[in-house]
């Protein structure tokens, strides 16, 4: 009987490592303590200003924006993403910069043990919490897609902390031609809807982590968009 309340007492502390170890390793962008916000001020600093934001890492069904022909390359860069993921994570909190990823609300605790499954949790990343198949911020249950507007409080919060350049990749962008759009394409999908959300106010750049092709059409974007840019004015 005591070998096995023993057992017991083993299998508790370890679950309460385990939750220990998952609640330093992931915070909520939207719930940081002071504390919290001096230590990514102080990352930030020491890194010029730059911060990564990775999105929906490893979503599931095609968000709106996607064509069918982006399937083929689904699996491989998922791949990729989950390889980056677990360097970043294995790297200490000092020798890299703050890497906010943007998860559906309802697959954070997924994402949570995959990369707890896969490797020390040795980083930290800041959650900030979407809709569904959607990279529009959802902070509380009753929100609806398209009612919910919370980027101005990230924009304002990121520039509290002293970002001034993001580096943007994740699973799902599309570049689209638009006529009627003064650069004459438009970024699209859940990537997409990050990187026009965040653009006007920080230097962007996006990841390798997505679509080779789609920086090339990025950065012709971006030149094409500079007389419009509200920081040049």
């Amino acid at each position: 009987m005591r070998g096995f309340r023993n057992k017991e007492v083993r299998v508790r502390e370890q679950e309460a490592l385990e939750v220990e170890r998952k609640s330093r390793a992931f915070q909520n962008f939207f719930e940081l303590t002071n504390e919290q916000v001096d230590s990514i001020k102080d990352r930030v600093a020491a890194f010029k200003g730059h911060a990564r934001i990775v999105v929906h890492p490893y979503a599931g069904e095609f968000p709106f924006g996607m064509i069918p022909e982006e399937r083929r390359i689904r699996p491989e860069k998922e791949e990729a993403i989950n390889r980056a993921l677990l360097r970043w994570a294995d790297a200490s909190v000092e020798d890299s910069p703050p890497i906010l990823i943007f998860e559906e609300e309802d697959r954070i605790d997924d994402l949570m043990t995959r990369l707890e499954k896969q490797t020390e949790l040795n980083n930290q990343f800041y959650i900030v919490p979407t809709f569904s198949m959607w990279s529009d911020i959802k902070l509380s249950p009753g929100e609806q897609i398209g009612k919910a507007d919370h980027w101005g409080d990230a924009i304002k919060k990121l520039k509290g902390l002293g970002v001034t350049n993001i580096i943007v990749g994740g699973k799902y962008l599309s570049v689209v031609d638009s006529p009627n759009h003064e650069s004459g394409r438009v970024l699209s999908a859940c990537v997409g809807n990050v990187l026009n959300r965040l653009s006007p106010m920080f230097d962007v750049e996006l990841s390798h982590l997505s679509y080779s092709d789609s920086r090339k059409e990025l950065k012709e974007i971006e030149m094409r968009r500079g007389a419009h840019d509200p920081r040049k004015r």
